[in-house]
């Protein structure tokens, strides 16, 4: 999945660019600048999306074998 997807796929699971700004402490503008979830941010945004850790930054989080 291309990055701009990921952050897409993820902003849809938060429910919005919004919601899931103002449960980070960020303005909404900060999400539009993603690339990539921030590391800092990873546990966060797992914990309100559902998505693992591993799918939102394999290369912090390596998948399990």
């Amino acid at each position: 999945m291309p990055i701009a997807e990921k952050i897409r796929h993820v902003v849809d699971k938060a429910g919005g660019s919004t919601k899931l700004a103002y449960a980070l402490g960020l303005r909404p503008p900060a999400i539009y600048g993603w690339t990539r979830v921030p590391s800092r941010f990873v546990d966060k945004v797992s914990e309100l999306t559902g998505i693992p850790p591993q799918e939102l930054r394999p290369d912090l989080y390596p998948p399990h074998s």
